[in-house]
């Protein structure tokens, strides 16, 4: 029998405890495993939430920034502005003293193109800080026209003799105007019309500008010069303003065929004197024979001849034929020339207030007032040549003032878009849109305006920073064309700008919501 052990359990007990021992610290491992796991958890969210609120204090930060650089830049370029407008208005004053002073301006009298001397000119508004653009009229005749011969056989001018004397009348409708939204005493658009100054027909061309030009450098001078040859007309501006150097002439039209504006007025006349007379009376039992004798005059042959008009052209044949035309004619054809004169006459004030005096454009609002009574018609090449002037304006103010650019256009837009013929509006609305987007570094090369507006919906918020204006004017723009899908986006663009916070002294300021963000008769008609 062996010998029992004296302490038979010891190997066994001390491996139960090796065994227990083992067991306990693989727990306490799991346990610490779990604990440095929710720390871990912990700790990651703190910090996102860290660089969350860093990132936002930085996005708030910059668009600060961003908005005070864009006013600071506006503020320099307007003061450097100021300050260019003030030199060349020392410059003018030393001009017109200068002339003042000199004795030979008297020996102009014989071949000096107007009724009244520089003397007269320049001595006026010499302490108005905003002269007014004064505006000369030499039209095709001249009324009391001293070098006409009154013996009517001698033919003495290229005007046709049938041709009427429309000075009274562009005057009449230049003075309409004027009166209205360029008063000769405002102290922002100062214009004044001088009619009658002009003495003579004889006096036209470049000679008699430069004589002009070599006298009244110092003021601002605009002059519309119509000329007729045979049944066409041309008209031209003539233009300079303060301490400039040379003066611009340029054709508005040219050669235009104002018989043929007669001929449309006679047709449309005697189409209307068909519907609303002779139709009627024959409806009555009346005899058309009757009807023509008494009621008839011209209109009876107009109607002649636009029946054999559609007779040829059935056949193929496309001869002109002329029209029989009377008063009421001539003076509709009066009215449209007297609107080519407002049109010219406003383009040109609004790049002279601009550029000299830093006032926004203002005659564009009133294009559909002026033009609704008018056919657009007669008027297409005028307009395309008015846009094609606020063009050479644009690249002008882009040296001197490129962020007020892309605002101006769309504001032209807008008041272009309450016309009937929308395609000039959305000629500008693009251009806008263009401006707009290089202004922030964004360059397009499909410039249709469905491309560059997916390209401003894209944009982050923080881009819209000091272009909320240009928002708002450029959604009533899309309202007025009937693009009203792109219209809600673009009242959504405002209000993702507008509810940007603005940092000032530290404290985060939000956009009252309820109040109005943007006046825009403020700022289109001001």
């Amino acid at each position: 029998m062996l010998p029992i052990p004296l302490f038979p359990t010891f190997q066994s007990i001390g491996s139960f405890f090796i065994g227990l021992v083992s067991g306990r610290n693989t727990d306490k491992t799991i346990s610490n495993n779990k604990t440095l796991e929710e720390a871990r958890i912990t700790t990651q969210k703190e910090l996102a939430k860290l660089q969350r609120e860093a990132q936002l204090e930085i996005n708030r930060e910059s668009l600060a920034f961003q908005r005070e650089r864009l006013q600071r830049e506006q503020m320099l370029q307007l003061h450097l502005s100021e300050l260019n407008y003030q030199r060349q208005l020392e410059i003018a004053n030393v001009h017109r003293n200068a002339q003042l002073a000199l004795p030979e301006t008297q020996k102009l009298f014989e071949n000096w193109p107007l009724r009244i001397v520089p003397e007269q000119i320049l001595s006026a508004y010499q302490n108005r800080n905003v002269p007014p653009l004064r505006v000369f009229l030499s039209p095709p005749s001249v009324d009391f026209d001293k070098f006409i011969n009154p013996n009517p056989a001698i033919v003495q001018s290229a005007t046709p003799a049938n041709f009427p004397k429309i000075e009274r009348r562009l005057a009449n409708a230049l003075h309409d105007v004027f009166n209205t939204h360029y008063s000769q005493d405002s102290t922002i658009r100062p214009m004044e019309l001088l009619d009658g100054a002009w003495d003579s027909s004889r006096y036209c061309g470049g000679a008699s500008l430069l004589a002009l030009f070599s006298k009244l450098q110092s003021t601002p001078v605009l002059i519309l010069d119509t000329e007729v040859v045979a049944d066409n007309l041309t008209l031209w501006v003539s233009y300079w303003g303060i301490g400039q150097t040379s003066y611009k002439r340029q054709k508005v039209l040219s050669n235009l065929p104002y018989r043929d504006i007669l001929d449309e007025f006679a047709k449309s006349r005697a189409l209307k004197w068909k519907r609303d007379v002779k139709d009627v009376l024959l409806a009555k039992g009346e005899k058309a024979e009757d009807i023509d004798k008494k009621y008839g005059g011209d209109n009876v042959v107009n109607l002649t001849i636009l029946e054999d008009e559609e007779t040829d052209r059935r056949r193929g044949i496309y001869e002109k034929r002329h029209y029989q035309f009377n008063q009421s004619d001539w003076e509709n054809l009066c009215q449209v020339l007297g609107i080519y004169h407002i049109l010219v006459a406003g383009v040109i004030a609004d790049g002279h207030f601009l550029l000299h005096h830093h006032t926004t454009l203002f005659f564009h609002s009133l294009l559909p007032e002026l033009l609704e009574k008018h056919e657009e018609n007669h008027l297409v090449h005028i307009i395309d040549w008015m846009l094609t002037c606020y063009d050479d304006l644009f690249k002008a103010l882009s040296v001197e003032c490129s962020s007020q650019v892309a605002n101006l256009r769309i504001q032209l837009a807008n008041s272009l878009a309450k016309l009937k013929d929308k395609r000039w509006a959305k000629q500008e609305l693009a251009k806008s849109l263009t401006d707009w987007l290089q202004r922030r570094g964004i360059s397009c090369k499909d410039l249709s305006i469905n491309s560059l507006l997916s390209n401003i919906f894209t944009l982050q918020p923080a881009l819209f920073v000091g272009g909320e204006d240009f928002l708002v004017v450029l959604d009533n723009t899309l309202q007025l064309l009937g693009l009203m899908d792109e219209s809600k986006q673009v009242a959504h663009l405002i209000s993702l700008a507008t509810s940007q916070p603005k940092i000032g002294n530290n404290v985060a300021v939000t956009r009252d919501k309820q109040a109005p963000l943007y006046d825009p008769k403020k700022v289109l008609w001001k």
